[in-house]
């Protein structure tokens, strides 16, 4: 009976992929990482930023061992002869990294031959597939997660995204705080890889202290750690208008765009309106419900529900509503962004 791979989220196996790197470049280690390295890898699914990322750490994994490196798509090939040149021996390199594209452009009687191969594959050739989607109605598409190490590169939902960010940073030996995660998320949006970069550097600012910090991450995008973005909403909620406005102008000043300054406030002040709307249907509900409900960190429901304390729920509509003509004012102008901000801030401050 075919043994199915275990599955592996994205973190795990880009965290196994760096560990094998990491092997791979020292002499002392090198027979082990070879040991260690799968013969099939498969990635599956539309992400991008997985599929390159896997492709890049197979790729150095296989230089550093001196394996030669093809690439093949399905669509391009004969596939029993690919198949049978699958066991030659390389005359010039100790093995063969081969990167094979697109596996839903085979038909079902060719992956017949791709199935054979993949029960009894060759020990000289590590065999990366990627495709973009497994076609259901192919049956043998789908047997081929049992013979590989499948990896799944959907696009994340939120909660699955806040792992990925983690991963990130324990892939590097560090942890990472879970205000951080939000704030990352919120400014760099679905874009993993400058999420990635943006730990990487991060990991190195802080040197040998385990924990990557708001502060560290405010420091490296702005220039400043004295001016903490999420801030803003808790003086929002408290009406405290000096602090307001002083972490307002800091945040200019150091180079901070109005239209992020304003999502992360509008984005807080939607997620308040939908803490109020469950809380109203379901007065008992729980913290772990309302982050499930909402994507959000069960840790900072408390928060949510503290600053509900500070607001009527016709006041949150109204500022939602000034958030969204602020953000459209915003994308609309050319210059004078920081005074559309400013004043677009005050009207909020006094519930409008």
């Amino acid at each position: 009976m075919a043994r199915k791979a275990p599955s592996k989220g994205v973190p795990e196996f880009l965290k196994e992929l760096k560990e094998l790197y990491i092997s791979s470049k020292d002499p002392a280690l090198k027979a082990e990482a070879l040991k260690s390295l799968g013969r099939v890898y498969f990635v599956h699914g539309a992400e991008y930023f997985v599929r390159e990322r896997v492709t890049k750490r197979l790729k150095e994994i296989a230089n550093n061992l001196g394996f030669g490196i093809e690439r093949v798509t399905f669509d391009k090939i004969n596939i029993s002869d690919w198949i049978s040149s699958l066991y030659d021996l390389p005359m010039f390199s100790s093995g063969r990294l081969i990167i094979a594209s697109e596996l839903s452009d085979l038909k079902e009687e060719q992956l017949g031959p791709l199935i054979d191969y993949l029960k009894n594959p060759s020990p000289d050739v590590v065999l990366l597939i990627l495709t973009e989607k497994i076609d259901k109605r192919k049956k043998s598409a789908t047997e081929v997660l049992k013979y590989s190490k499948p990896c799944e590169a959907a696009t994340p939902d939120q909660n699955t995204y806040s792992l990925w960010i983690k991963g990130f940073a324990s892939e590097r030996g560090k942890s990472i705080d879970d205000k951080v995660v939000e704030y990352l998320k919120a400014r760099y949006g679905d874009d993993a890889g400058r999420i990635e970069k943006e730990i990487e550097k991060a990991s190195v600012y802080v040197g040998t202290r385990n924990i990557i910090r708001e502060d560290d991450i405010e420091f490296l995008a702005t220039g400043s750690a004295e001016a903490d973005i999420f801030k803003l909403p808790t003086f929002l909620a408290t009406k405290n208008k000096k602090k307001f406005m002083e972490h307002l102008y800091k945040l200019l000043e150091f180079g901070e765009s109005p239209i992020f300054i304003t999502s992360i406030v509008s984005s807080r002040i939607k997620k308040l309106l939908m803490v109020h709307d469950l809380i109203k249907t379901e007065p008992k509900i729980s913290d772990a419900e309302i982050a499930r409900e909402i994507s959000y960190n069960p840790y900072f429901v408390k928060d949510l529900r503290a600053e509900l304390l500070h607001y009527k729920p016709q006041d949150l509509a109204k500022m939602y509503k000034r958030c969204m003509n602020i953000d459209s004012r915003l994308k609309s102008k050319n210059s004078g962004l920081n005074n559309v901000l400013t004043s677009g801030m005050l009207k909020l401050m006094e519930r409008s």
